[in-house]
């Protein structure tokens, strides 16, 4: 099943859980100064007065990251000379999470691609 949004936000119902899919690119990180997590956290409770969410999950950073409330994905094609260049580094990979009906998010582990 797709799930084709004409916004900016996807939203998926996973049993009582309303997770928040996003290219994340709308975040703005004072180029990683300090790390995602707190600029991450600011743009949610943003997000949030709006809709509240579970679980946000974006790649737009090409980081591989378990926020607690925020899932930041991998990147797919790995290193690249761009990628590179704005300090995206690391093998192919993308994140793989379960959420459980009764605990919520339980897992997140990447899958390594080639």
């Amino acid at each position: 099943t797709f799930i084709l949004s004409k916004s900016y936000f996807t939203w998926l119902k996973v049993y009582d859980f309303d997770v928040r899919f996003h290219h994340g690119h709308a975040m703005k990180f004072g180029g990683g100064i300090g790390g995602l997590t707190i600029p991450v956290l600011k743009a949610i409770g943003r997000y949030d007065l709006q809709r509240k969410a579970y679980l946000d999950v974006f790649g737009h950073v090409h980081t591989a990251l378990d926020g607690g409330k925020f899932i930041s994905n991998g990147s797919l094609i790995g290193d690249t000379p761009y990628g590179s260049r704005l300090g995206f580094t690391g093998k192919p990979q993308q994140q793989f999470f379960l959420i459980d009906k009764t605990y919520g998010k339980t897992i997140v582990a990447p899958i390594f691609v080639q």
